[in-house]
């Protein structure tokens, strides 16, 4: 799984705005599964929206992500600028993303959230990544 700071670069594609597409949340539709409720829908196959700069799909919505990083929420006030890889201690780990029942503000490509490590979620996934040759 990526590390937290390796997620949110990709996600943004080198970009500073709120998502990965801009900063008009008003494009959310095409890029993101979101705002759906429990009891009709839930998780889609990957690839039905648009991609971002990258290439890559459903950075918004659809599900949140795991990452390798443990939560803190100081931690990001301390760490090194460049690759940090989260903090060394913790209950908790870090997933990104958002989800297809969550809100805008979730989709954020720097909102980040707390869960438990035995938590189990229908909303919760993981995105493999390859380090380069």
């Amino acid at each position: 799984m990526p590390t937290e700071a390796e997620w949110e670069y990709a996600a943004h594609t080198g970009i500073t705005t709120a998502y990965s597409f801009g900063k008009n949340s008003n494009k959310l539709n095409s890029y993101a599964w979101h705002s759906e409720d429990f009891t009709s829908v839930g998780t889609h196959t990957v690839g039905q929206k648009l991609p971002n700069a990258w290439g890559l799909f459903d950075v918004h919505g659809n599900v949140w992500e795991w990452v390798q990083d443990k939560y803190s929420d100081t931690y990001y006030a301390q760490s090194p600028d460049s690759d940090p890889n989260g903090p060394a201690n913790g209950n908790q780990y870090v997933v990104r993303g958002g989800s297809w029942h969550e809100t805008a503000t979730s989709w954020r490509s720097s909102f980040r959230k707390a869960y438990e490590t035995y938590y189990r979620g229908i909303s919760i996934r993981f995105r493999l990544v390859k380090t380069a040759n």
